[in-house]
């Protein structure tokens, strides 16, 4: 997510303006499509996080054989969840120890890389109370070069007590389509998405958040977001992964000009 745990942070397409002020996933082939009455697209704008270029270059901090997998399903849902806007992702090696690369994505339970020094040192530099959790670190194009910009997991080791929860629930088709998905929800944090939970118009009072001073929001509360916790958090991952809507789709194309 990032989940940006912060009151004022929104799951919600945001479209960055001028200051980013503010910060869940199987196969193509299962994939559930959402859908959206209103035509009119939707997304609430953070300040000053939007990319510079619709070209975006990702890394793995670590890569290893028990990984392989799940690395291939991030790379490919998301190249296919973008593919109708106007970004592009590129790369999707081991990062590089020198040269900057805009997304660095660190999968915090890697069991193939706990051996590694390295690997336990980064581990260890996040201190946040439930490190392993799905998330953003910096506010979209801030991340650029940042070491763990993003953070996936692939079995919930140390997120909060509702992800483990939700994956303890689930068989391991709905296990993986909930990985994937909350990756993906990260993705649209870091392209500058909120979470759709701020949006003036939005109904879900156990997620509420507002807006931000330079946060703009553009068309009605999209309430089958990818961004929406109350959407995708009650949602049943038995049936497959939560995508990006027609109306996520305008919204990154009206941030990102296409």
């Amino acid at each position: 997510m990032i989940e940006f745990r912060k009151k004022n942070i929104s799951l919600r397409l945001v479209l960055f303006c001028t200051v980013w002020t503010s910060i869940f996933v199987a196969t193509v082939s299962c994939r559930a499509k959402n859908t959206a009455v209103n035509s009119d697209p939707e997304t609430v704008v953070m300040a000053d996080a939007k990319w510079k270029s619709t070209s975006i270059s990702v890394c793995w901090e670590f890569v290893s054989d028990a990984t392989a997998t799940f690395r291939n399903k991030i790379r490919e849902t998301v190249n296919t969840a973008f593919k109708n806007t106007a970004l592009r992702f590129s790369g999707w090696q081991v990062c590089p120890k020198i040269g900057q690369v805009n997304m660095r994505v660190f999968i915090y339970d890697d069991p193939g890389s706990k051996a590694n020094p390295e690997f336990l040192a980064l581990r260890a530099s996040l201190r946040e109370e439930t490190p392993g959790h799905p998330r953003v670190r910096f506010r979209a194009s801030q991340m650029s070069g940042q070491r763990a910009g993003i953070i996936l997991s692939m079995t919930g080791e140390k997120a909060i007590p509702f992800f483990i929860n939700m994956l303890n629930s689930l068989s391991p088709q709905g296990r993986m389509n909930l990985l994937v998905s909350s990756s993906l929800h990260e993705f649209g944090h870091a392209i500058g998405l909120r979470h759709e939970d701020a949006h003036p118009e939005a109904l879900c009072p156990q997620f509420d958040e507002d807006m931000e001073a330079g946060d703009e929001k553009i068309g009605p509360w999209n309430k089958t977001s990818f961004m929406e916790r109350c959407f995708y958090r009650n949602y049943d991952y038995e049936k497959g992964l939560v995508w990006p809507n027609e109306l996520d789709i305008q919204g990154i194309n009206t941030l990102y000009k296409k």
